[in-house]
């Protein structure tokens, strides 16, 4: 998936690709940890990647999640383990910018720095 804002930043920036690990099984939620980056989905409009900063557990044994980005708040609402796609293991920088420049109408998206120029 493209990164496209800067709510990860600096280890992550816009138009830097993640390769995400779909979770399978139910053991796959129960092995996920403070300081994991998960991507999910937030009222099935809206795709997020963000860091786990919490992991709370109910008295039955049922997981949901805090999350943040790297250099803001930490997210209003919890994540359910139903809205998580997967798990962030790797990113490639800046290969996600040309599909950036497309939705924008090749103006360069706010955020994006080239640091060659």
């Amino acid at each position: 998936l493209v990164i496209l804002t800067g709510s990860m930043e600096p280890k992550i920036m816009p138009g830097d690709v993640v390769l995400i690990e779909k979770m399978q099984k139910e053991e796959d939620i129960q092995k996920l940890s403070e300081g994991d980056i998960i991507n999910f989905d937030r009222d099935d409009k809206i795709n997020i990647t963000h860091r786990i900063k919490k992991v709370k557990i109910d008295e039955n044994g049922n997981r949901t999640f805090i999350t943040k980005g790297d250099n803001k708040s930490e997210d209003s609402q919890e994540v359910e383990p139903n809205d998580i796609r997967g798990v962030v293991h790797h990113w490639i920088p800046k290969i996600g910018l040309p599909m950036l420049m497309l939705k924008a109408k090749n103006d360069v998206p706010e955020g994006v720095v080239d640091e060659q120029k």
